[in-house]
């Protein structure tokens, strides 16, 4: 006889049981979807980094590992990307050429340098200097990316030898040489491209840059295509990679650390908006951070390059039914399985082919929608982000994103440094003091200004709020009242607070009071009390509201706004 607590037990087991094997059927189904997907994305990637197309199966299979160990999100998906790729291959090939062993061994170098950067952040917990990059400089550092992924790619559609470290010098390059190109691989490169695209557009889920692949592959080999300069992947003898760590060049560390933060940080900027949006609650972006670094090092130590999250795969993780890291790793067990045992297909993959795949790549991140959204609503960031993509363009690729990021930064400093300082003005015949507008009926006192300041007051900006208070002083010598409204002053530092007494004497001979109002923000109240700055004014108490302020201080501006009141409700 069974009792009821031992059946309470058993149905949750059999509810357990069935819960997990539905979880395990989901993250099956996501991982033989990503793995579609990603095998002929990594195999191009690699290309871009100036590595053997089996090297991009390995940094899949290491960005796997490296999350599912440490990573939070439960979608996301890692591996070869192709938004760092082109970033680190434009600077590793100033110290080696790139596909040699030295070039290897750097990229190897950075990777790990990259991981051991991004796991520091998660010990520090410094996710939120990702969101020190602004919106439209990461649009714009996208686009840049994508002109750079595009245009390294046409030598291989075409066929040609073209090379140079200038974008716009090997653009030039190609089009002089354009009568030159191979018909039949700028043929491949081309309907591999169309081909992603439309089915990208039309049946999301359906592996159209693998089936190109495959197309282009029966194709090259059916055709002969190689006996007329169709160029193929080299042989490929894939083998369990190993532990190259300690024979990697450590004495360039000094040289490429400056690199790997860059790399970093475009990790974090790239990972903190995916996780953003995958949204998953159980998740720390900190925690993704150090599973990216984890995979870096693996990748590093296994002869690969840096890695980094994906958005298009995790978005097909989430859809296809992923519920943990599982699908992650089947879909890197699959990889290493095509790495492994397909090595006598894969080597008639033509090079027009993948650069097919990376050109389309190339062009889905390049937001033009986006841009256009930005000019529409802000001009200002707009040209914020024309510059970032122009940078990109002009100079060498590292060099851009590093200026990029400076202009984001500086932008930044910028808006606080020069934040809104605007006039309130009074809702004739009430006490209601607010923006200007156009809908109401609006009045300035004679002798009173009310200044609205809405940022913290620091060392930055405090200048900038002294000389608009003098400049007004200066226009309008009547005021005898400066009504400062601090309910956007969230903080005060002591350098703010010290000039702003020095303004109050400037002011005191001129016969001029000034106030604060509206001090809601405990770091404010507390820093003005250490700083003893309303003893300085000499104000003697708080006041709650801009009226509030001008009824203790100018008694006849409140008794004639009272007879207003008074004649208007007779009139009525």
């Amino acid at each position: 006889m069974i009792n009821p607590k031992q059946e309470k037990a058993w149905l949750f087991f059999q509810s357990l049981q069935r819960w997990h094997a539905k979880s395990l059927l989901g993250d099956i189904s996501a991982g033989v979807s990503v793995a579609a997907i990603a095998i002929p994305a990594q195999m191009a990637t690699a290309h871009l980094a100036g590595f053997p197309a089996i090297a991009g199966i390995y940094a899949f299979v290491a960005a796997a590992i490296g999350f599912a160990i440490l990573g939070g999100n439960r979608y996301m998906s890692c591996g070869a990307d192709s938004t760092i790729a082109p970033i680190f291959a434009s600077s590793l090939s100033l110290y080696a050429v790139a596909g040699t062993e030295s070039y290897v061994q750097l990229a190897g170098l950075l990777s790990v340098l990259v991981g051991l950067v991004l796991l520091t952040t998660y010990i520090f917990r410094l996710g939120w200097l990702a969101s020190l990059l602004s919106y439209p400089v990461i649009v714009g550092f996208l686009a840049g990316i994508s002109c750079h992924i595009i245009i390294g790619q046409l030598p291989s559609i075409l066929g040609l030898d073209a090379s140079s470290r200038h974008l716009l010098e090997l653009l030039w390059r190609l089009i002089v040489a354009l009568p030159q190109a191979n018909i039949p691989s700028a043929l491949i490169g081309v309907c591999v491209f169309v081909f992603t695209a439309f089915f990208a557009k039309k049946a999301p889920r359906f592996p159209a840059a693998l089936m190109a692949l495959v197309i282009s592959m029966l194709a090259t080999w059916l055709g002969h295509l190689s006996d007329h300069g169709v160029a193929t992947l080299s042989d490929i003898h894939a083998e369990l990679p190993g532990v190259v760590l300690w024979s990697l060049p450590w004495h360039q560390v000094i040289h490429l650390f400056p690199l790997a933060l860059l790399i970093a940080t475009v990790c974090m900027m790239q990972t903190a908006a995916i996780s953003s949006t995958t949204l998953d609650h159980r998740a720390s972006v900190d925690k993704d951070f150090a599973g990216i670094g984890l995979g870096c090092i693996f990748a590093g130590m296994w002869g690969a390059f840096a890695t980094n999250s994906s958005p298009a795969r995790t978005v097909i993780t989430k859809n296809a039914g992923g519920t943990t890291q599982l699908s992650a790793v089947f879909a890197a067990l699959l990889l290493l399985a095509v790495a492994l045992w397909g090595g006598n297909v894969l080597h008639w993959i033509p090079h027009a082919a993948l650069a097919g795949v990376l050109v389309y790549v190339g062009l889905s991140i390049f937001k033009l929608s986006e841009i256009k959204r930005i000019f529409t609503q802000s001009r200002t960031e707009f040209y914020l982000c024309m510059a970032t993509f122009f940078m990109i363009l002009v100079f060498r690729i590292e060099t851009g994103v590093m200026l990029g990021v400076v202009l984001s930064l500086l932008h930044g400093v910028y808006m606080i440094a020069r934040p809104n300082c605007d006039e309130f003005m009074r809702v004739k015949g009430s006490s209601h003091w607010g923006h200007n507008s156009h809908k109401l009926d609006m009045e300035e006192l004679e002798k009173v200004v009310v200044l609205h300041f809405s940022a913290p007051l620091y060392f930055t900006n405090v200048d900038f709020f002294c000389n608009k208070i003098c400049s007004i002083k200066e226009s309008r010598p009547e005021i005898s009242l400066i009504i400062i409204e601090c309910s956007g002053i969230i903080d005060l530092d002591l350098t703010a607070a010290d000039k702003v007494k020095r303004l109050n004497h400037q002011l005191e001979k001129q016969e001029v009071k000034m106030v604060f109002v509206c001090v809601e923000s405990p770091r404010t109240k507390s820093m003005a009390k250490s700083t003893q700055l309303f003893q300085a004014i000499k104000q003697e108490s708080g006041f709650y509201s801009v009226q509030h302020a001008i009824d203790s201080l100018l008694p006849a501006q409140s008794q004639a706004i009272r007879d207003y009141r008074v004649s208007v409700d007779s009139s009525l």
